[in-house]
């Protein structure tokens, strides 16, 4: 099994790309397992690389959309509302409501 990850953000020179198409092609032509990992849609991939990578990936791989984006952000997000309450309610508190 091979995992690609983060697909797209590596940068883009002919030797990369072309590393990349035999990877695909070797692996697709030996049926080896192929997890690919990005937050690119086939059409971005498309613009990013050509239509020989976007075609493979989305003729040759099963495609699995996950709408909701970059979890790490989403997560970063969050804490950050969870410490923007806690400190709205602690200035809430006065010195006279504690025992």
């Amino acid at each position: 099994l091979l995992l690609i990850d983060d697909l797209g953000t590596e940068p883009l020179t002919q030797e990369s790309f072309a590393q990349l198409l035999t990877v695909l092609d070797t692996r697709q032509n030996k049926r080896l397992a192929t997890i690919i990992a990005s937050n690119l849609t086939v059409r971005d991939l498309s613009k990013k690389y050509d239509q020989r990578i976007a075609s493979r990936i989305s003729g040759d791989y099963l495609t699995c959309n996950f709408p909701s984006g970059d979890i790490r952000l989403r997560k970063k997000r969050l804490i950050e509302e969870a410490e923007s309450f806690d400190s709205a309610s602690d200035l809430e508190a006065s010195p006279e409501d504690t025992p």
